[in-house]
């Protein structure tokens, strides 16, 4: 656990973490949570369940496709979710009340950030999520907002800036009849609402017309990706992009862009790398924890990229170390060991206790079925402990 020989250099370790998964509990899946509790028979019916499913699949299988390239980023479905609730006239405050109702955090989450913001250089949260979630933690724990990416708009830090929160959580203001709110809840409200892509995706009308025909495309797009048909995929993403084009509404043409052409509102695949670039430029200080699909290109990325109750063969493969925990709390000491320089790769397994295994590369490229099944198994635990 220790090495041995010479002076022990301490090192600026930055703690990046995903939000659902390894921050709040993996049975909370936000996207579909508000698709399915707040969105309407009648959307459902235009966007079905079943049409997101698809682009969710077309969404990794691009990734996986482009991925050497740094071409297509995968985390898009949660904004495809926006889309519909735009839509269905949902607003974010709706969005927000769910979200918060909705966090339950993992076992031992709480000292783990303590550790962090006492111990280590910087603790950031970069998520595919909508806004109000990682914001509810963010501000409970006083993490500075310029250290939470989510998706949806990415503010300069001039304006976060300008949002940031009010410490004094006890001032109160009086809103009108039993209706006070804290100031800080009121940050963090006007924070997420900023940071959501909802209100700019009007007219609801050019809105359908053009998620329609885009989620026909991807779906296309599957296929021919699935059928290796390198000419069909060429002209089909000729005709991606005629669709923004035919936005008719300026605004609305602008922000669709953003969201799915430009992928600026995504956090996922490589839009989280150049995220961790911002912390830090190669990767040498980051330990990065995250459980999915859209983690993999942070994990590879990172020193210390740990794949954390994974079943994701992409992030798996790629993980320096797959940990696979039931409290949180237990992943201390080795974070501890890593930020005073007593970390070694090879010894890792002697970080081990009851609620923490430790897969090391090679182990998991040797018995991967079995490694993901343990993940499986502890990931189930955590979820059978959420409460909605």
């Amino acid at each position: 656990m220790y090495s041995s020989g010479g002076a022990l250099r301490k090192k600026k370790v930055k703690l990046v973490l995903d939000y659902e998964g390894i921050l709040c509990n993996p049975a909370l899946d936000f996207a579909w949570y508000s698709y399915k509790n707040l969105v309407s028979k009648e959307t459902k019916e235009k966007f079905p369940e079943d049409l997101i499913k698809i682009f969710d699949e077309y969404d990794d299988v691009r990734w996986e496709r482009e991925r050497e390239m740094v071409g297509h980023s995968t985390g898009t479905t949660p904004l495809v979710c926006d889309c519909a609730a735009a839509y269905d006239d949902i607003s974010d405050h709706e969005l927000i009340s769910l979200a918060q109702s909705s966090v339950q955090e993992n076992p031992g989450v709480n000292n783990l950030i303590q550790f962090a913001q006492e111990k280590l250089e910087t603790l950031s949260i970069v998520t595919n999520s909508y806004p109000a979630l990682a914001l509810t933690t963010s501000y409970k724990y006083e993490i500075p907002s310029t250290n939470v990416f989510t998706h949806g708009y990415q503010l300069p830090r001039k304006e976060l800036d300008k949002l940031k929160r009010v410490t004094n959580d006890w001032r109160l203001m009086d809103m009108g009849g039993d209706n006070d709110v804290s100031l800080n809840d009121m940050s963090l409200k006007a924070e997420a609402m900023r940071r959501s892509p909802i209100e700019s995706l009007k007219p609801k009308e050019e809105l359908e017309v053009f998620l329609n025909k885009y989620l026909e495309n991807c779906s296309n797009l599957l296929q021919a990706y699935n059928a290796e048909d390198n000419g069909t995929i060429t002209s089909l993403k000729k005709n991606e992009l005629k669709l923004f084009e035919k936005v008719k509404d300026r605004d609305l043409r602008k922000a669709l862009k953003y969201i799915f052409l430009h992928e600026k509102a995504i956090m996922g695949g490589h839009r989280k790398v150049d995220v961790l670039k911002t912390i830090d430029l190669y990767g040498e200080g980051i330990v990065y924890l995250g459980d999915s699909i859209v983690d993999a290109d942070a994990i590879r990325f990172s020193k210390y990229g740990f794949a954390v109750n994974c079943t994701n063969k992409h992030s798996l493969y790629d993980a320096k170390l797959n940990l696979v925990l039931s409290d949180f709390s237990a992943l201390i000491p080795l974070l501890e060991d890593i930020s005073e320089g007593k970390f070694e790769f090879n010894e890792a397994k002697n970080y081990e206790n009851s609620d923490m295994k430790v897969f090391l590369p090679s182990e998991i490229k040797q018995n991967f079925d079995y490694v993901k099944s343990i993940n499986n198994e502890f990931k189930q635990e955590l979820k059978r402990m959420y409460k909605n």
